[in-house]
């Protein structure tokens, strides 16, 4: 809506009656104009980025994310997926030497399409913590999930900082399982002296 040369207060008021919704944003009053997607922010409008959401079909269970969320580790799979769909990535790829672009192939191998879905034969179960990782840049995972299967799934999708969080998280409980066998040792061994005063 346009208000004119009115002065910003002027001009908030009559966002304030027509649009009805507040954000606060850095200190300062923003107020949702009846266009959804613009954001009015002091004498500018801002228009969010839109997103693109890209379909995985992995081990049959699908999954939702966006371009920006799979394209956040650029030596990926992932980003070797949609940046292959680009027509200049398809001439670049003619115009590599035998032997890379049989390299690059293989890579490629790694999913298939169908429709406008991605398809991935792994297990869904290691997929969900890779996910989470592009989104979050860190590590989490879930009780059923093997830290040593989420490796292998790190080295498939080429993802070699999640692979050194994997393998930390992996060196960390050693650590603390032969931490517990020790002082469990111990113990007995405390045990069985203290247990001798009495047999003598």
């Amino acid at each position: 809506k346009d208000f004119g040369p009115m002065p910003l207060p002027a001009v908030i008021l009559a966002l304030a009656s027509s649009a009805g919704s507040v954000l606060t944003i850095l200190g300062k009053v923003a107020y949702i104009t009846k266009v959804p997607e613009l954001v009015k922010f002091g004498k500018q409008f801002m228009v969010p980025k839109k997103k693109t959401w890209i379909t995985l079909n992995v081990g049959g269970k699908t999954f939702m994310s966006t371009t920006s969320t799979l394209m956040s580790k650029p030596n990926s799979v992932f980003s070797l997926m949609l940046e292959s769909e680009e027509p200049s990535a398809q001439e670049a790829f003619q115009a590599l030497d035998e032997v890379e672009r049989e390299k690059l192939q293989q890579k490629m191998n790694k999913w298939g399409v169908k429709g406008e879905e991605y398809r991935f034969d792994r297990d869904p179960v290691y997929f969900q913590p890779v996910l989470n990782y592009l989104r979050t840049n860190k590590l989490f995972y879930s009780n059923n999930c093997s830290l040593q299967g989420l490796l292998e799934e790190a080295k498939f999708y080429e993802l070699p900082e999640l692979e050194r969080l994997v393998q930390k998280e992996i060196t960390k409980l050693r650590t603390q399982e032969s931490s517990k066998s020790g002082s469990v040792l111990g113990q007995s061994a405390v045990t069985s002296r203290f247990s001798s005063y009495f047999d003598e």
